[in-house]
């Protein structure tokens, strides 16, 4: 290894370490030679030509104690604490911290350290000592940039400290018979923290140079070495390709990935000491190349970033595939003079080779070959943004090929951070391995992706002088932030489209005016013009039925909306499974023959789409109003009903082979579902995902089909044979009000007189005995079907087919009373009820009240539906719904009007004032 101990005006003393040498002055005098031709160190601190001084000596081990690492801990995490909002020294301090733990855990696990590696704790110590740490540290700039000096070079102190107790053989090859390289390396450091102290102490600033190790160089390369100090020419260099510097995350949000991550890099988190490549996945908007820049810049400043490359779809003429490894070799032989040498080694300046277009050649003679006989220090850090934007998918294919065969090979101190939209072969190719750790966006909790998302849009909706605007408060943020679901993509529209997009600023009221428009249920769809995120959603899906003739391209199209028209029509999200399981059900289903691949392109719209057990669910509610809106152009899908058709036939079906008598084996009729163990596991089990979709929805899929009057002998025959085994099945999956809500559906527009009859009186039957239904399986027949009516319908079709049925010698009244009571009383409101209105499809109530609250209640169970609404801040004095059902309007004393989305409970745009 060739390595800088001091620079002295024109001279710098390096230190040369050979993988083998002995005392033979031959040799020695070789080795002087070949050190003297060079250059450059191997070290980006000194790059002037300098006088080579070779040096031998041996390196001493001994044991001693570990106070010195603890009472060092202590410090860095106090002044951690206290610097938590400074974000040029936290986040490095922090980082230094988790590094020298895990150094200092290393040498507890193995009983040894050298004496100097102590000594080197102790100068440490010495310097954080002189901090004031019990005051606030309100320093000066200069003083600031000599603390974030001074927790960079600790950080890059705890990467050699680890990394020797990590792999001691490593360095035992390295420094054989020159075993004073130890010493030399750790007097570079000592020196430096002196340079800090002596700043801090005399309140001076420094030129500030960071100490690092990076490479442990092998004579072998020293010998081959064919030219100095120039790096070849590639012509597939991507200039302007690396990351970019403002696009990173906000300080103070992402913090929980951000520490994830970084933790994974400085190899502190002791989970991941294999993985070399952290794959970050997510939606387009979810913020993922904010995170991967803001990664960049952190391991920039603390000279650990070997290089970044971002892939654009925009620019993919200088930014595809072909230009990937070419940057990547040329950014680290500037990031490291040793990597430079073995890279000149290995490809010289041949043109051809330099400028090969093969990506595997590119891999094997610009990556590859030049690090296989160098030795790393700490973590070498690599960024790689946007990779689903490198190209169609025959050229992304072989650069996942690439990058995949990489990793087994690559030195493990080599940290690759990934980042694309949930592409399926990228998700294919790079599944979880040894090698490789998938992250994805999703995996931030809910919560503090809106606290992070508040946080931007505040910071966002300034005027030129960084001012926020008068005319918007905290309901104002929060109602875009929640608006947002996690995109930061759409906050970032959001906030365009308020401020002008992009010309001149907009009056107080045309800000406001735009505000509403954004975040009401409406469509965004109001011109000619898509919106940014229609733009994405439309080159994506033209993308993916791009075909070399119509046919094609018509039949792709079709499965596609086919897929997605079924998604639409799902009442609640289904998995691929039960999608599959449903289209085989039924003669009628509209059957997906691509479904499979079809699915899989979806990746970056849809979830569901990897694991066929998870929902399949549209990522943002954006993308559904682009569905069903007509500037959607060939993507428009105008009607599911064709899909309703599907669900319903498929999901009657399901009832008549599932449906039976006591399907959980009920053990005694004599006890409630409650007193039963394990009823509900049994239940869950009998009935799979789609059973169980079925019980629920399929009055609702039938109420909105096309093919309403061929189904109807299929809904008459359930309810003929298998209605109070479909009672049974409610009960035993406590869905109490599906059977209010599937009858009246059915109700409203079956056709057949006979049928009316039926349903009327199963409605009937439903309201009187629904606490006798929910509470216990066996009474739906004991004490419901005995007490039904002797003229009703269901007693007439059941009675003389239930065995044992109980009959009642006297009081068995003959018909429905000419009233029943709609179960108990809606009791929530903590003070009078001021008002109450019906929903237009009459399944809800809307109530106000005394307290300020307003409440929606299931209209056939009683059962509130969702949280209160939450507002107002006096009496609400009236409430109603919109003619359409989709908006509540509510009046209230406090002189505000406010509009409530009626199926989120959200606030939609500001309150009405005037009164």
């Amino acid at each position: 290894m060739i390595y800088p101990r001091e620079s002295v005006g024109s001279q710098c003393q390096l230190y040369v370490a050979a993988t083998q040498i002995n005392q033979d002055e031959e040799l020695q005098n070789v080795i002087a030679h070949v050190a003297n031709q060079i250059a450059q160190p191997a070290s980006p601190l000194h790059p002037e030509r300098t006088q080579v001084i070779v040096t031998t000596e041996i390196v001493q081990e001994n044991t001693s104690a570990i106070d010195v690492w603890e009472q060092l801990l202590e410090k860095l995490n106090l002044f951690a604490s206290l610097m938590d909002k400074v974000s040029e020294i936290h986040p490095y301090l922090a980082a230094a911290w988790t590094v020298l733990d895990a150094g200092r855990k290393m040498i507890v696990a193995q009983q040894e350290r050298t004496s100097r590696v102590e000594e080197l704790g102790q100068v440490i110590f010495s310097v954080y000592e002189i901090i004031d740490l019990t005051g606030d540290l309100k320093t000066s700039q200069p003083q600031q940039e000599i603390l974030s000096a001074l927790s960079k070079q600790t950080l890059e102190c705890g990467y050699f400290i680890a990394e020797y107790y990590r792999d001691r053989s490593k360095w035992h090859d390295a420094f054989k018979n020159i075993l004073s390289k130890t010493d030399r390396i750790i007097q570079k450091y000592e020196l430096q923290f002196r340079k800090l102290k002596d700043a801090l102490q005399q309140h001076t600033t420094i030129e500030i140079q960071f100490v690092v190790l990076v490479l442990i160089f092998s004579v072998i390369l020293i010998k081959c070495i064919v030219e100095k100090g120039t790096t070849p020419h590639m012509p597939y260099y991507a200039m302007g390709a690396r990351y970019q510097r403002g696009k990173q995350c906000l300080i103070g949000t992402r913090e929980a990935l951000l520490t994830n991550i970084r933790a994974w890099i400085d190899n502190s988190d002791g989970q991941h000491d294999n993985s070399k490549m952290l794959l970050l996945t997510g939606l387009s908007g979810t913020g993922k190349s904010s995170v991967a820049n803001s990664i960049a810049e952190h391991y920039h400043k603390v000279n650990r970033l070997g290089s970044s490359f971002c892939f654009n779809r925009s620019e993919l003429a200088n930014r595809n595939s072909k230009h990937l490894f070419s940057t990547l070799a040329v950014d680290l032989a500037a990031f490291d003079p040793s990597f430079k040498y073995a890279l000149v080694n290995c490809v010289g300046h041949d043109p051809s080779l330099c400028g090969t277009e093969n990506l595997q050649e590119q891999l094997e003679n610009f990556i590859l070959k030049p690090v296989k006989d160098l030795v790393f220090v700490g973590p070498i850090v690599i960024v790689i943004d946007a990779l689903d934007e490198s190209g169609n998918l025959g050229s992304r294919y072989q650069l996942l090929q690439s990058l995949a065969s990489l990793l087994p090979t690559l030195p493990s101190n080599f940290r690759i951070l990934l980042t694309s939209r949930p592409e399926e072969d990228v998700i294919k190719i790079f599944q979880p391995n040894q090698y490789i750790y998938h992250k994805t966006m999703a995996d931030v909790p809910h919560n503090s992706t809106k606290n992070d998302l508040l946080k931007y849009i505040q910071s966002e909706l300034r005027d030129e002088s960084s001012q926020s605007f008068s005319i918007f408060q905290d309901v104002h943020y929060r109602t875009l932030a929640i608006k947002a679901e996690g995109l930061f993509q759409w906050a970032y529209i959001a906030c365009y489209a308020i401020k002008g997009y992009g010309g001149a600023l907009p009056t107080p009221s045309g800000m406001l005016m735009e505000f509403t428009r954004l975040t009401s249920t409406i469509s965004l769809h109001t011109g000619s013009v898509k919106g940014p995120l229609d733009q994405i959603y439309e080159h994506v899906l033209l993308t993916l039925v791009e075909s070399p003739n119509d046919r094609q391209r018509v039949s792709k199209l079709k499965t596609f909306k086919a897929l997605l028209g079924q998604v639409l029509a799902a009442f609640q999200p289904l998995s691929a499974d039960c999608f599959k399981q449903m289209h085989t059900m039924s003669p009628h289903s509209t059957l997906i023959e691509d479904f499979d691949w079809a699915l899989s392109k979806l990746g970056a719209l849809l979830t569901g789409v990897i694991d066929y057990s998870e929902p399949i669910q549209f990522i943002h509610t954006s993308f559904q109003d682009f569905l069903t809106h007509e500037s959607s152009g060939d993507f428009y899908i105008e009607d599911v009903s064709q899909h309703h058709d599907s669900f319903a036939w498929s999901a009657i079906h399901t009832l008549n082979k599932v449906l039976k008598f006591n399907m959980c084996s009920f053990p005694t009729s004599y006890c409630a579902n409650s007193d039963v163990s394990g009823l509900h596991a049994s239940a869950q089990f009998y009935f799979d995902t789609w059973s169980r979709y079925a019980i629920q929805y399929w009055g609702l899929h039938f109420a909105k089909s096309l093919l309403g009057a061929s189904l109807e002998s299929s809904v008459t025959q359930i309810v003929e044979t298998k209605f109070l085994f479909w009672l049974e099945a409610i009960s035993l999956l406590n869905i109490g009000n599906t059977a209010a809500t599937t009858l009246a559906a059915i109700n409203a527009f079956c056709k057949t007189e006979q049928l009316k009859l039926y349903i009327l009186d199963a409605k009937k039957f439903v309201l009187m005995f629904t606490p006798v239904i929910v509470r216990s399986v066996p009474h739906i027949y004991l004490s419901s079907m005995a007490c039904a009516p002797k003229k009703s319908f269901l007693y007439k079709q059941y009675a003389g087919v239930l065995q044992h049925l109980p009959k009642l010698p006297v009081g068995h009244v003959a018909d429905w009373p000419m009233t029943i009571p709609v179960g108990a009383p809606l009791e929530g409101h903590t003070w009078r009820v001021k008002s109450v209105s019906y929903s237009p499809n009459g399944q809800h109530i809307v109530s106000g009240s005394y307290d300020k609250t307003i409440r929606i209640w299931d209209a056939y169970t009683g059962q509130p539906v969702g949280e209160p609404l939450v507002g107002h801040t006096h009496w609400v004095e009236a409430v109603t719904y919109s003619p359409d059902g989709q908006h509540i309007l509510s009046g209230s004393a406090d002189k505000t009007i406010r509009i409530w989305d009626a199926h989120t409970g959200q606030l939609v745009g500001i309150p009405l004032e005037g009164h």
